[in-house]
Parts: structure tokens; sequence; C-alpha cells
């Protein structure tokens, strides 16, 4: 569903948020959305600026009004929402979000790299390796979508595999220090 509105936040709100003053950005957001509570756009960067300064619950609330508010059509909000919810121990709402961001767009190996972790943190084996190889099908060369990969097949006792997905990272970027350390453990294991 694309919505029509077109957004725009206060520019000194903005600036602040570009900058890392995020109290300032916050500050200025708040008293922007006083006079119109329902920009969705606003209300996203208040989130975000919430999120950076560790304060994920508020950075939540304020990710769901934007969404509330119809702020839809920007990968980024259900992206951001996803990590929130995975920073607060909330793995299934995790799911949810990171899988609505990939129906805006589904070809994010960002988002898939993420929810592959998610599923991986979750013990859902099968869905992890499921996502990290799509992320690996878009982009062959995404060393965080193949260690994804070698992690699970770690974990899985699948030592073959992961050394194959090891040894292809290692290929693009022979100083990778976590493909090398997993990689002399799997080699002198037993």
């Amino acid at each position: 569903m694309q919505n029509s509105r077109i957004w725009n936040c206060e520019p000194m709100a903005d600036d602040a948020l570009k900058e890392g003053n995020y109290e300032t950005s916050i500050e200025h957001h708040l008293r922007f959305l006083k006079n119109d509570p329902e920009n969705g756009l606003a209300l996203y960067h208040l989130g975000y600026a919430y999120g950076q300064m560790g304060d994920h619950l508020s950075e939540i609330v304020y990710y769901k009004k934007a969404i509330d508010s119809e702020f839809i059509d920007n990968d980024g909000i259900f992206f951001n929402l996803g990590m929130a919810y995975a920073e607060t121990g909330q793995p299934e709402n995790a799911v949810l979000s990171f899988k609505r961001a990939l129906t805006v767009n589904p070809g994010n190996t960002d988002t898939l790299c993420e929810l592959g972790m998610v599923y991986r943190q979750m013990n859902n084996y099968e869905l992890a390796e499921e996502t990290f190889t799509k992320a690996t099908l878009i982009d062959p060369d995404l060393i965080k979508a193949r260690f994804g990969l070698s992690i699970v097949y770690f974990e899985e006792g699948l030592l073959r595999d992961a050394f194959l997905e090891l040894k292809q990272i290692l290929k693009a970027d022979p100083a990778n220090k976590d493909a090398r350390a997993l990689l002399d453990y799997i080699i002198n294991k037993d």
C-alpha cells in the first residue's frame, strides 16, 4: 500500500540528528510534533534518536507511532524496529518487523542477514540457513551472510559446510579474523 503523503521534518531537528546530537534532536522533534503529531517522518526520526541513545523501548514506541501514521513506504523503519525488538529480547517481534521490511524491499541483504541472525538466536537453523542463503544468492560476496551460514552450519555440526563457507570468506577477505578463528577451531577440533 503506497502512501501519497509527502513527509517533511523540522530542519534543525534533522541537522542535530545527522550531527549525532541526539538529545537536541529529540527536543526539536518533540517540539515539532506538538504541531504535527501524525508526522511519520518526525516520529521515525525521533525513534531513531532514542535508539541511538540506547533507549530502545522509546525507540519502539515512536517507530510504532510512525507506522500507525502510515509512514510505511520506507523499509528502514521496519528494519530499525526489528533491530530494536532484537535489542530488547523480543525475537518474535523482530522477525515480524524484518519480514515487513522485506515486503517493502525484498532484496535488502542487510535485512536478510539480521533476520537470519534472529532465526539463529531462536535456534531455528532451517530458517536461518534459508535466509542467509537468500542473501548470498543476491550478493555472493556478502561476507556477513556467509559468516552467518558458517555459524549455523557449525552449530548444527555440519563442519564441512561451515569449512567451505569460511574458505569462501577468507578467499574474499584473507584478513577476516572471525572467519580465520572459526576455521582454525574446526581444523583443530578432535
